[in-house]
């Protein structure tokens, strides 16, 4: 049997989140992992876009989502981050 899919298929990314992580969580902590599949094998990649104030996150190539400076991870500065991946 071939199966023949369409080129440049979007990959499917499942919704993730919502995560939570303590104002006192160390640097490198993993606060979440979000997830993707391509059609046609291609590599995912992973950037945050947008809501990463002071940069206090970081995703790595697995899609690991970590506590990347905590300095200002603080709930009674800002008790909730909604980022974009």
């Amino acid at each position: 049997n071939i199966l023949d899919r369409p080129e440049n298929t979007a990959p499917t990314i499942p919704a993730a989140g919502p995560f939570s992580v303590a104002e006192n969580a160390a640097n490198n902590t993993v606060v979440g992992t979000v997830s993707a599949t391509d059609a046609e094998g291609n590599a995912i990649t992973w950037s945050i876009t947008a809501g990463n104030t002071d940069n206090i996150f970081s995703i790595n190539a697995a899609g690991q989502i970590r506590v990347n400076s905590n300095t200002n991870l603080n709930y009674e500065w800002d008790n909730q981050y909604v980022i974009t991946v």
